[in-house]
């Protein structure tokens, strides 16, 4: 075999190489910033503020002080709130496969959710029953049941969100003082409102808001 030949064939080698080691490269940077649960996960965020995984699984968030960051998504994991007055900072990260709800936050006050994407197969993207004082903003919703579930709660605010593609985007049930401003939504049904009392359906949601065709 001629020189010339060797160098051709060696050139062809190294130009395979690079390809391949450019797509496991992509592959890479594909999975990055992704954990999978086996199974469905529920975080706790209990009283005392530490964290608990109901299957041991440890998930990427990081406690200082009273602030939770998110600092990959999360794929089957729902996440509950049991310590008030925390702030859980999505960072631009996903929730998303889990079960009944993406975060609960039930039978609590004072907490703010913000910069967090919750996507699909949740029956409610957050579920707040009987909590006062909670704030969502900058956050996303999208393809659940029910976007956001408010039952028998009271001042709660919800700011610059997208609520889109849920069957219901927020479903508010015999509450009082909750806030809507500067929020995006287009769903099946945008918002249904319950209650006993007229001051259950007197919802603060002004012209900032903005519907989607």
């Amino acid at each position: 075999m001629s020189n010339k030949n060797r160098r051709d064939r060696s050139l062809k080698t190294i130009k395979v190489l690079f390809l391949v080691s450019i797509w496991v490269l992509a592959l890479f940077a594909v999975n990055t910033h992704r954990v999978q649960a086996q199974e469905d996960t529920v975080i706790f965020i209990l009283s005392d503020g530490s964290l608990y995984s109901s299957s041991g699984i440890g998930a990427a968030i990081e406690k200082e002080g009273n602030m939770y960051t998110i600092k990959d998504d999360l794929v089957g994991f729902s996440l509950v709130v049991q310590c008030p007055n925390i702030v859980i900072d999505g960072d631009g990260f996903s929730l998303s496969g889990g079960s009944e709800s993406a975060i609960d936050v039930s039978n609590i006050n004072g907490i703010t959710i913000k910069n967090i994407k919750i996507f699909g197969s949740y029956f409610y993207g957050i579920l707040m029953t009987e909590s006062s004082g909670i704030t969502v903003e900058g956050s996303t919703i999208g393809g659940n049941v029910r976007g956001l579930y408010i039952n028998n709660a009271s001042g709660n605010t919800f700011t610059g969100n997208s609520i889109i593609n849920n069957e219901i985007g927020v479903d508010i049930r015999s509450s009082r003082n909750i806030m809507f401003r500067n929020n995006n939504f287009n769903n099946q049904h945008n918002l249904v409102v319950y209650g006993d009392l007229l001051s259950h359906y007197a919802i603060d949601i002004d012209s900032s808001n903005m519907v989607d065709d």
